[in-house]
């Protein structure tokens, strides 16, 4: 009968699949039977030895190196040494964990909730608009996202949304996601532009001048979107709006009548 095994895994496996656990100098608080803190002793792991804890370890061999390999490492359940040392490493919990099926089996649920759940809220926000999609890929991938094609900004969206769906889902509910989208789309369809020494955002009108300007370090777009959710800006953010609607060939809201 094949023995029982535990599997630990490692959180971040893409980066390192292969990895040593620190099995010298490895130091944890040790506590009495009371609780009470000893103080700070050396871990280790030593086939065949009864105990953890180097002090008492003197005279049963020689600690052996554990390795993770293809992002896991397998513990047969009656070797209770090595349980105890790798569950009492300072890295259990942080680099790697104890693998459990029904609770990857919740969080991989959960993540595909979350990417249903970003992926029609990109369709309902901006499924059908190319200038909003464009503007949340430029939220999620900088400015050199502008100038993609259309089918090229909704892939790279909806994978994105599959991968990372709390980002997605935080760039389209964000409170400035309005500022950003009229900054983006304004650059895109050239109502805005960065000067030649991208120190200033302008109209793409010369002798309207300088919307704002752009400290160094930052991007244009970023500084842009800041500039218009600020509400003594309010006016830019309208017309830079009715300019992104005046180029979509939307008609104009008529103006009020005056009373006489």
């Amino acid at each position: 009968m094949e023995a029982r095994r535990i599997l630990y895994i490692l959180k971040d496996s893409n980066k390192q699949p292969n990895w040593e656990l620190r099995n010298r100098n490895v130091r944890i608080p040790r506590y009495n039977t009371k609780g009470t803190l000893i103080g700070i002793r050396e871990i280790q792991y030593i086939p065949g030895s009864s105990s953890i804890w180097k002090e008492e370890n003197k005279e049963e061999g020689v600690p052996k190196s554990i390795w993770f390999k293809d992002g896991s490492i397998s513990v047969e359940t009656v070797d209770k040494v090595a349980i105890k040392f790798i569950e009492s490493h300072p890295d259990f919990e942080t680099r790697f964990v104890k693998y459990d099926p029904e609770k990857e089996a919740a969080n991989e649920y959960d993540r595909f909730e979350k990417a249903e759940e970003a992926t029609s809220l990109l369709r309902k926000e901006a499924g059908d608009d190319d200038d909003k999609m464009s503007a949340i890929a430029a939220t999620l991938f900088g400015a050199q996202s502008i100038n993609w094609a259309a089918n090229k900004t909704k892939m790279r969206c909806f994978n994105f949304a599959k991968d990372k769906p709390k980002e997605v889902i935080d760039a389209v509910n964000d409170p400035s996601a309005e500022a950003n989208y009229v900054a983006a789309v304004g650059f895109k369809k050239g109502i805005v532009a960065s000067n030649p020494q991208r120190s200033a955002v302008m109209w793409n009108d010369a002798e309207k001048g300088i919307i704002c300007r752009v400290p160094s370090g930052k991007k244009a777009l970023n500084v842009l979107g800041e500039f218009l959710l600020e509400d003594a800006n309010i006016s830019t953010l309208q017309t830079i709006g009715d300019m992104i609607d005046e180029k979509n060939g939307k008609p104009k809201a008529p103006k009020p009548n005056k009373k006489g």
